[in-house]
């Protein structure tokens, strides 16, 4: 799912021709790869999945739509939702470490 994740943003962002936000995402591979590392050892990794593969989903529709307000709503929410689970999975995996 990681690189499938990477490579989803990655088109949506090439979509949108802005080469600085280009070059930006692109840097950021490697906190990608770090981040699903870290999401394998949530309990929830199979709902999490689920979850984020209904929210490309929807901001795919969106996009196709042509609907700039929807897809911002999608990404906004889909962003909220991994930067809050992204949380989370670090705590899990700072405490394991501590084991």
């Amino acid at each position: 799912f990681g690189q499938i994740d990477f490579d989803f943003h990655l088109g949506i962002v090439g979509a949108s021709h802005n080469t600085l936000m280009l070059h930006m995402f692109t840097s950021l591979k490697r906190v990608f790869e770090f981040k699903y590392k870290i999401s394998q050892i949530a309990k929830n990794f199979q709902e999490k999945h689920h979850i984020l593969h209904q929210q490309h989903q929807e901001l795919y529709e969106a996009i196709k739509l042509r609907d700039p307000e929807l897809a911002g709503q999608k990404m906004e929410a889909h962003l909220q939702f991994v930067e809050k689970e992204w949380i989370r999975d670090m705590q899990r995996y700072r405490a394991q470490q501590k084991l």
